[in-house]
């Protein structure tokens, strides 16, 4: 879906600048360990596991539904805004997904140090958690 999205990209430009695109070979890679693994389809999860790959998150990060994720210990709403752009729900507006990771990672990653440290993190429980107040959905996540 991603690459489809791509090709028409280029094939946009193509027109717009009257050039031609110098062609180029796709390798198709097995993610790496640890790294977040879109569901098949969905366009935000796909733009999102691209988006986290690149920045290398360490933060551990879940689809919960579609458009919904946990980010650490937060819940946020994602969707996709012109195409290929990414917005998170924040207060009562929408930020940037890669200014978001810049903002908010640090803090997340300190929160569940703290929780750790007490012997209480456990995320999969916390997904659960919101999965069954959300409903349903496949669940994708970081390794």
């Amino acid at each position: 879906m991603l690459l489809k999205q791509k090709l028409l990209i280029i094939e946009q430009l193509e027109k717009e600048t009257g050039e031609k695109a110098a062609e180029f070979f796709i390798e198709v890679a097995k993610p790496k360990k640890g790294a977040y693994r879109a569901v098949y389809g969905d366009l935000v999860d796909e733009l999102l596991a691209k988006i986290l790959n690149d920045f290398e998150v360490v933060l551990p990060i879940a689809r919960i539904n579609e458009g919904w994720y946990l980010f650490g210990t937060r819940k946020m709403f994602v969707k996709v805004v012109g195409g290929n752009n990414l917005l998170v729900r924040v207060g009562g507006g929408f930020s940037n997904l890669r200014e978001f990771i810049e903002t908010y990672q640090q803090a997340e990653l300190s929160k569940i140090n703290e929780i750790e440290a007490k012997g209480e993190w456990d995320f999969q429980k916390l997904l659960l958690y919101h999965k069954n107040v959300a409903g349903g959905g496949p669940i994708s996540q970081t390794a």
